[in-house]
C-alpha cells in the first residue's frame, strides 16, 4: 500500500471531517465603537499661591520692586504670599509702586519688620491676610481686603497704622495669641457695619486687639 505523508492542514481536515481555519478572525467592530475616538476634557485653571521671600539683599535700596531684594532675584505676583524671614539682610520694605500691589497675604516669620509705602490690596486666598511672629509694623498707605480675611498674631505685637478698607460684606477677624494694634483709620464696608470686625473667640485667641482712631462697637 502506498503511502503519502500529509500536510497539517489535510490532516486537520481528515481528522475533524470539515476544514479548519487555523488564522485567528478579527472581530468586527459596531458601528458606535467605530465612531469613539480619544477627546482631552479641558479642566478650570487652577493657580496655587507663589512664595516670595524677602532677602533684602539689594545694595542700592529697599525697595520692594528692586528684584534684588527677593530671593531668586523674583518679584512677588499677584498671587504670592510675601514671607518675611528670620534674620535678613536688612528688615524695612518701602513698597514704592506707584500703583496698587495686590499679592496674596503677607507672612512675617520673624519681628523687627517695617513695610512702608504705598497701598497693598490682600486677596487671602487661604483665608489669612496678614500672618504675624514677633514685633512687626505695617505702615502701608492702604492695606485692601478684597475679601473676608483674618489677621492672626502668634506671639508679639503686629502694629497696623494703615488705613484698612474692605471692600466686600465679609468680616475681618482678629486672632491669636499675640496683640494687634490697628491705629489707622478703618473704612469701606468695616466703618459700616460694627459686626465686620471682630475679635477671635477660639481658646487659643488669647491676644489683645487695640483700637484707636477707629469707631466703637467693634465685637
Amino acid at each position: 500500500m502506498s503511502s503519502s505523508l500529509l500536510t497539517f492542514s489535510q490532516w486537520v481536515r481528515r481528522l475533524f471531517g470539515r476544514p479548519v481555519n487555523t488564522h485567528r478572525r478579527r472581530r468586527r467592530r459596531s458601528p458606535a465603537e467605530l465612531l469613539q475616538r480619544p477627546f482631552i476634557e479641558w479642566l478650570e485653571a487652577r493657580e496655587a499661591p507663589a512664595v516670595s521671600i524677602w532677602s533684602g539683599a539689594s545694595l542700592t535700596s529697599n525697595n520692594w520692586s528692586d528684584a534684588a531684594n527677593w530671593v531668586g532675584n523674583v518679584l512677588p505676583t499677584t498671587t504670592s504670599d510675601i514671607q518675611f524671614p528670620l534674620a535678613p539682610l536688612g528688615q524695612q520694605i518701602s513698597n514704592n509702586n506707584a500703583f496698587l500691589a495686590t499679592v496674596n497675604s503677607l507672612q512675617f516669620l520673624s519681628g523687627g519688620y517695617s513695610v512702608l509705602g504705598s497701598a497693598v490690596n490682600l486677596t487671602a486666598n487661604a483665608g489669612t491676610g496678614i500672618a504675624n511672629a514677633g514685633n512687626n509694623t505695617v505702615s502701608l498707605a492702604t492695606l485692601t481686603l478684597s475679601v473676608g480675611q483674618k489677621f492672626n498674631s502668634d506671639s508679639g505685637i503686629l502694629n497696623i497704622s494703615s488705613a484698612i478698607a474692605e471692600q466686600t460684606t465679609s468680616t475681618l477677624t482678629v486672632t491669636g495669641a499675640g496683640n494687634v494694634s490697628i491705629t489707622g483709620a478703618i473704612g469701606g464696608t468695616i466703618a459700616a457695619n460694627a459686626n465686620a470686625l471682630v475679635k477671635g473667640l477660639a481658646s487659643t485667641d488669647i491676644g489683645t486687639l487695640f483700637l484707636s482712631n477707629t469707631a466703637s462697637g467693634y465685637t
